[in-house]
């Protein structure tokens, strides 16, 4: 089995066989994302810019189809995973215990009264504060360009692939994404 580093913890984990091209591993230590073999298949970007894949913060760009500000082309590339129920549990805040289901690929989040999807009683959440969408089996946490900003842990993200049991806060309330078997 081969093995990598997590560049967030530096604690050294094994790899899965399926893992060792290009993919993506979650640290069992830290339980951020890393990128396998990023190095090897792509060009390397100037250290420390937001392309570098060695950075906490790297995500894989999005193909050109699965921006969500490409008006009715987004639409046709998000979808649910199949055979899996996602929902957002509340951990924290005025709505702790709630649980909210995804009826579609895409759920909004901002704050009560302003119409999105999932409404959070925190002056810390912008109106229109972030995203979860789904583009199949993977799942992206996409900021909205809010005004306190959107963590995973606490790292600021403007977008990052998020997986089950991985946990973000807006404002002052935290969320945890769930992903199970139907």
């Amino acid at each position: 089995m081969k093995k990598t580093r997590c560049p967030s913890c530096s604690e050294a984990f094994d790899l899965l066989p399926e893992q060792e091209g290009r993919s993506t591993a979650v640290c069992p230590h830290c339980r951020r994302i890393v990128i396998v073999g990023a190095a090897a298949a792509a060009a390397p970007a100037p250290a420390g810019s937001p392309d570098d894949p060695s950075t906490e913060a790297f995500l894989e760009p999005l193909q050109p189809s699965e921006v969500p500000t490409h008006v009715g082309v987004a639409s046709k590339t998000l979808s649910l995973p199949p055979g899996k129920r996602v929902s957002i549990a509340i951990l924290s805040g005025p709505r702790k215990g709630d649980v909210v289901v995804f009826g579609g690929p895409r759920l909004t989040f901002g704050r009560e009264g302003a119409g999105a999807d999932v409404q959070v009683p925190d002056v810390d959440v912008s109106r229109s504060h972030a995203a979860v969408e789904c583009h199949g089996a993977r799942i992206v946490l996409r900021d909205l360009g809010s005004r306190n900003g959107t963590f995973v842990g606490d790292q600021l993200v403007s977008q990052r692939q998020i997986e089950g049991h991985n946990e973000f806060r807006l404002g002052g309330t935290t969320f945890l994404l769930l992903v199970a078997d139907e």
